[in-house]
């Protein structure tokens, strides 16, 4: 019986703020990067401070905040770099990117409408802060508001045109309102602006995918892995275009390296062992399968998959078994319905025999 393809489709990789910081959706998403001001003199570890008192206004002591705010960011603590920016502000109430760099710090912890709060005020001490309206995207792009998303993205442009990672922001948000040929466009520059920009090939790439030109769409992915080797949603894109291509073998190498950097995706299991399945390997192909039902019990497409490679190994119990779940699951699936009643019936003249 003709295995059914139940590949899971494309995703986006996320807005990416600056170059050197890039976004991703698969991980812990990195907004752009703190800005830094000059070196202050003095070190806000050599004093305590009250923070429910009112402080005398110091500019320098502010600047150090916000600097040290910028190296515990750059190793990932967003919490402490968020009482960095805080005192950096508490110093100087008027300090736009101190509240563009708190912002960032919320955006990272995935507290998005207190990081556009942030940006808004970053935005009414500095009405040209590109950076700040790029970041602000970011949040409502993530928040699903394209429309605001959308209109800080054009902002940034408007203020700097060579502004690639708002291009590719814009792109995002086009994309996701159905409107492919702005987000190619988008994409498009993006890549001519920063050529090493893998995010805006992989989204490029995607909907090259879309429109079945997988040619076109593995060049892109190509360049999104040989431009940041890190990105795993990129792998995991190439693999889908390689199974489109019944490429199987190298679908399932970019299935591995999509898993290596993402152990808990049940999608990544999913379909390595669709890919495993066209290869032949039917029990690989059923552990992935178990794999991805443990990591998502609600992923019908995961047990309509295992109950075909149960239903081809001749397991026709445990093939019933799935297809009843993926039924619970997924009432719409003729599929699992007809193949249902094939393993009923095949049980049951086995028993007249």
């Amino acid at each position: 019986m003709k295995k059914s393809d139940g590949i899971v489709g494309l995703r986006l990789l996320g807005v990416i703020a600056i170059s050197g910081l890039a976004l991703a959706s698969c991980g812990r998403h990195s907004a752009q990067k703190p800005r830094s001001s000059s070196k202050a003199a003095k070190n806000p570890d050599q004093t305590v401070i009250d923070r429910s008192a009112p402080v005398t206004p110091d500019a320098k002591l502010a600047d150090t905040y916000n600097n040290r705010g910028i190296a515990v960011y750059k190793k990932g603590d967003y919490e402490a770099s968020l009482k960095d920016f805080e005192q950096a502000i508490r110093y100087n109430p008027k300090y736009a990117t101190a509240y563009n760099n708190r912002a960032n710090a919320y955006y990272n912890l995935e507290d998005y409408n207190h990081a556009i709060d942030d940006y808004d005020k970053a935005l009414q001490l500095n009405t040209k802060f590109s950076i700040a309206y790029n970041g602000r995207g970011n949040a409502y792009y993530r928040l699903g508001d394209s429309d605001h998303a959308l209109l800080d993205f054009s902002r940034a442009i408007g203020l700097n045109p060579k502004f690639a990672v708002a291009y590719n922001g814009r792109g995002l948000a086009y994309y996701e309102q159905g409107n492919n040929g702005l987000a190619f466009q988008d994409y498009t520059k993006a890549i001519a602006l920063a050529p090493n920009l893998g995010e805006s090939y992989n989204n490029r790439g995607t909907i090259f995918y879309n429109r079945g030109l997988y040619t076109y769409a593995l060049k892109d992915f190509d360049k999104a892995v040989t431009f940041n080797p890190k990105l795993a949603q990129a792998y995991l894109n190439r693999g889908n275009t390689y199974y489109k291509l019944r490429d199987y073998e190298h679908a399932v190498e970019d299935f591995d390296s999509f898993i290596d950097q993402n152990t808990q995706s049940a999608v990544g299991y999913l379909n390595r062992g669709i890919a495993l399945y066209q290869q032949g390997d039917k029990p690989k192909a059923i552990q992935d399968f178990t794999k991805a039902i443990e990591l998502d019990p609600s992923n019908a497409e995961a047990y309509n998959q295992r109950g075909m490679a149960y239903y081809a190994m001749g397991n026709l119990d445990q093939a019933i078994e799935d297809y009843d779940r993926t039924i619970q699951l997924n009432p719409k699936n003729p599929y699992a319905r007809r193949v249902r009643e094939l393993a009923m019936e095949k049980k049951k003249q086995g028993l007249l025999k």
